[in-house]
């Protein structure tokens, strides 16, 4: 059974007037909490994209490098983390040309099945 890609489209003014917002948060992720406490920020599907993008991002990179530093004594561990040390800036890169872009990329493997934000 072959599964449809779901491709999200924002609309144009949100992502215009989001844009740069969307790109400070992925450059500074202390600015993560602006599309929560923002009043005018709260309704943007963009924004809160790649909020969500970006804490996926960030719970995964933790995890996958608490496992491979659990794992670093084994051999599995020995070729896990050269995979996690090109995997998470790879990522990082395609939500930052996403963003540019305005359209919606996801965190490679885990970005569209996990959703943190609603």
């Amino acid at each position: 059974m072959s599964e449809e890609n779901k491709k999200i489209v924002f609309d144009e003014k949100d992502v215009n007037e989001n844009k740069p917002i969307a790109i400070l948060m992925l450059i500074c992720p202390i600015l993560l909490i602006l599309p929560f406490v923002i009043e005018d920020k709260k309704n943007s599907v963009y924004l809160k994209f790649y909020a969500n993008q970006l804490l996926v991002y960030f719970i995964c990179g933790i995890a996958a490098s608490f496992i491979s530093m659990i794992l670093a004594i084994t051999i599995i561990g020995a070729f896990l983390i050269p995979v996690i040390l090109i995997f998470f800036p790879v990522a990082w890169i395609i939500l930052l040309v996403g963003a540019c872009t305005g359209e919606a990329y996801a965190v490679p493997l885990i970005g569209e099945k996990i959703n943190f934000v609603k």
